[in-house]
């Protein structure tokens, strides 16, 4: 006796054509980058009160959250990124606060759209 194959639903091929989702982007290495088109940006709130939020949609890869630090909320700002613009975002590596906690750095290129 064999077993039938059920055939692929309309909804299961539906979902297989959606973008991946790709997460949380947590560079953890010096020269880790991440480059798409940013889809949005925002805030959310965070653990020490509210942290700019990026939603990057990279080619091929599905969609990655990153929540800003302060040096990449600084390189995002000094870029002038906005929505629907192609942007580059690579780890530099870390140093430490005068408090002695550890601090990311970053550097932001932007195509306009």
């Amino acid at each position: 006796m064999s077993a039938k194959k059920n055939p692929v639903s309309k909804l299961v091929l539906q979902a297989m054509e959606k973008p991946l989702r790709g997460g949380v982007w947590k560079p953890e290495k010096e020269g880790d980058f991440i480059e798409g088109d940013l889809v949005t940006m925002g805030e959310s709130q965070g653990k020490y009160g509210p942290q700019t939020t990026l939603t990057i949609q990279q080619d091929g890869l599905g969609y990655a959250m990153i929540y800003a630090n302060e040096s990449l909320k600084r390189e995002i700002t000094e870029s002038k990124a906005q929505e629907g613009d192609k942007i580059a975002i690579v780890f530099r590596g870390a140093m430490k606060t005068a408090k002695g906690r550890p601090f990311k750095l970053f550097s932001v290129a932007v195509a306009k759209k």
